[in-house]
């Protein structure tokens, strides 16, 4: 497995509730990611289109999601919430 060691910051607005949102990650050989809401508000986090309205992860409002076992094959994250924009997802990623 290759060391996570090149850093990248996305910032994903979600402006329509209810609406998923995706950000691409540039992964070939394994993930190591932060993901958090900029304001107080839930979100809600899939591995797979279509997913953020049927079998999802919550991030609570205030919290955040690390993933660090650089499992290779996730290739895209999924977001939506409940509440109407501008609401920001940061993901701090390293590659």
């Amino acid at each position: 497995m290759a060391v996570a060691n090149v850093p990248f910051i996305y910032n994903v607005t979600l402006t329509t509730a209810g609406t998923e949102y995706s950000q691409s990650l540039n992964s070939l050989y394994g993930n190591t990611f932060t993901v958090q809401c900029r304001q107080g508000v839930d979100i809600r986090m899939a591995f797979s289109s279509g997913a953020t309205s049927t079998t999802y992860f919550t991030i609570p409002a205030g919290s955040s999601y690390t993933f660090d076992k650089g499992i290779a094959g996730i290739k895209t994250l999924y977001f939506q919430c409940a509440t109407a924009g501008p609401v920001t997802v940061e993901i701090l990623y390293f590659e």
